[in-house]
């Protein structure tokens, strides 16, 4: 558990208050769960839409080197180089959509960074996966 500087007494106490207002849980959660705002208002459905657009672009654009490419191993080359700016590209760009100009120039390089890892993970996960099931074939 976290030392929040609090009595187990006092974090109970807190917990069960939020417990209480399930509303108020939530915002509690998103303002220092990850230390993030939440959204202003009207800006959900804009969010909603860039993030919804932007891992389909951002699926799609890594595949668009193969269709020029002349080998799949240069193919794979070029589309993990692609892969990495746009991924970088939409972690930088996403925070200023959902949070505003707001953000600073850390806060906007952080989320492009973790983009790149958090995609550049699954990418090698879904890799492994298709390496492992083919090998057993």
């Amino acid at each position: 558990m976290i030392d929040m500087g609090a009595s187990i007494e006092t974090i109970q106490s807190f917990t069960r208050d939020l417990e209480r207002n399930p509303k108020q849980m939530i915002d509690f959660i998103i303002r220092f769960g990850r230390g993030l705002e939440e959204p202003p208002e009207g800006r959900q459905l804009t969010s909603a839409l860039t993030i919804g657009l932007g891992y389909f672009f951002g699926g799609f654009i890594p595949l668009i080197p193969y269709f020029f490419a002349v080998t799949v191993g240069t193919g794979l080359i070029i589309s993990v180089i692609v892969m990495i700016i746009t991924l970088f590209l939409f972690g930088y760009f996403k925070i200023i959509v959902t949070m505003g100009n707001d953000c600073s120039l850390l806060m906007r390089i952080s989320e492009g960074l973790q983009m790149v890892l958090v995609g550049s993970a699954a990418a090698g996960c879904a890799w492994g996966l298709v390496y492992l099931i083919d090998s057993h074939h």
